[in-house]
């Protein structure tokens, strides 16, 4: 950490005081104590690392106790410093007593305070929604900022995405599904925005560099890009043939229940309908594959209605959470998307989705009429046609993104 009290009660900012010499000379004459435990820490002066304080072994800190990494120390720099030029009422590491939090910066724009965290190491889940509700609840907007050696490119905009990642998707807005990431190297905040899930670990986004020395916190919250249609019709293609290989060869344990579903409506896993396995926006919140979860909406609730009857969104939504609450669908738990968006968006996209390919028809809000039967194809071959024509249909339409 960077700021520490003296026994004046007086904050100390190594970020105010960089003279090495200087601090040795302080160091030698005087104690440095934690703004949060108010144990005494040690003032490590080194050239490796940046200046910075640290607690001594066994200190019973609620707030920090690890070693900060040279990482984590440069960045919080480089963050303070960047918004600081922005904001006058910009904080470094400031205590919230009120909530027993302290995040690496704390600005305030246009009466909003922004907690700016610049994550390093791995984070539990627990503590993750923890702090994050924390600060939720004092009506602070947390900004979770990842280390890019976190993000790990593996195709043309496509990169793995781990659990620890998935928490920290966040949306602003109106905007699409995104995640921030920093390098202090090069003094650099990356954005992956646009995120739509192919499988459970693998994400479709665009990716964007964005100097600090060229950037504003206004900029970074609310710049905005989206896809160009046609690239994701082509690799989601790719992926989808793929998978109706896999789930038909060779299918997973969990997989059994909707297998013997489908063998009992007569349905060929290799030759399951081209209306399933389609991309929607906000599927981000469902970590089951979409043709797993699209298959169980199709069973449960449409493949036995007759062309001609109607359907309400409210009774699909409630099939699909029967399904989540018997697990054979699982969603995610996504704190930063709460308040601009809910699972259940993922499931009426869908049923639009089979508006624009012409299953279903909106005749009201949240009323639907089958006008036509899900297509199948009767071959391989006829497969990837089927697929390719149904893509073509939905991306011409733009009905997402």
């Amino acid at each position: 950490m960077y700021v520490a009290l003296r026994k004046n009660g007086q904050f100390l900012s190594l970020l105010d005081h960089g003279d090495s010499f200087k601090l040795r000379a302080l160091r030698a004459e005087e104690s440095f104590y934690c703004p949060v435990c108010k144990e005494e820490v040690q003032l490590k002066i080194g050239k490796k690392k940046a200046n910075h304080f640290s607690h001594y072994k066994n200190s019973s800190c609620l707030i920090q106790v690890e070693s900060e990494s040279e990482t984590h120390l440069n960045g919080k720099s480089q963050l303070f410093n960047w918004l600081k030029e922005q904001y006058i009422n910009t904080k470094l590491e400031p205590y919230i007593k009120s909530i027993a939090q302290r995040p690496d910066v704390l600005v305030e724009d246009h009466n909003q305070l922004y907690a700016i965290e610049f994550q390093c190491s791995r984070l539990s889940e627990e503590i993750f929604m923890k702090r994050t509700e924390l600060y939720q609840e004092k009506n602070i907007q947390p900004l979770w900022i990842i280390d890019k050696s976190y993000l790990k490119c593996v195709g043309s905009h496509q990169y793995k995405m781990s659990p620890f990642l998935w928490q920290f998707v966040t949306k602003i807005s109106n905007q699409t599904a995104r995640i921030f990431f920093f390098s202090p190297d090069s003094n650099s905040i990356f954005q992956l925005s646009s995120i739509i899930p192919i499988s459970p670990t693998l994400v479709f986004g665009h990716f964007l560099e964005m100097n600090l020395s060229n950037l504003t916190l206004y900029e970074l919250l609310h710049y905005e890009y989206k896809f160009n249609l046609k690239q994701i019709e082509r690799i989601w293609l790719q992926h989808k043939q793929r998978h109706r290989l896999q789930f038909s060869i060779y299918p997973q344990k969990s997989h059994r229940k909707l297998l013997t579903n489908m063998y009992q409506s007569r349905i060929a896993p290799s030759l399951m309908p081209p209306e399933i396995g389609l991309p929607c926006e906000s599927m981000y919140w469902i970590h089951t594959h979409s043709f797993i979860w699209q298959l169980w909406i199709m069973l449960d609730c449409l493949f036995t209605l007759k062309v001609g009857d109607n359907i309400t969104f409210k009774q699909v939504f409630h099939a699909f959470m029967r399904r989540v609450r018997t697990r054979d669908i699982i969603i995610r738990k996504l704190p930063l998307l709460k308040a601009n968006s809910h699972v259940s968006y993922a499931v009426l996209e869908y049923l639009e989705c089979l508006c624009t390919v012409g299953v279903l028809e909106r005749k009201n809000k949240g009323v639907y009429t089958k006008v036509t039967e899900f297509s199948f194809p009767k071959s391989d071959e006829e497969t990837f046609e089927a697929d390719q024509k149904i893509l073509a249909l939905l991306f011409q339409e733009s009905c997402f993104l």
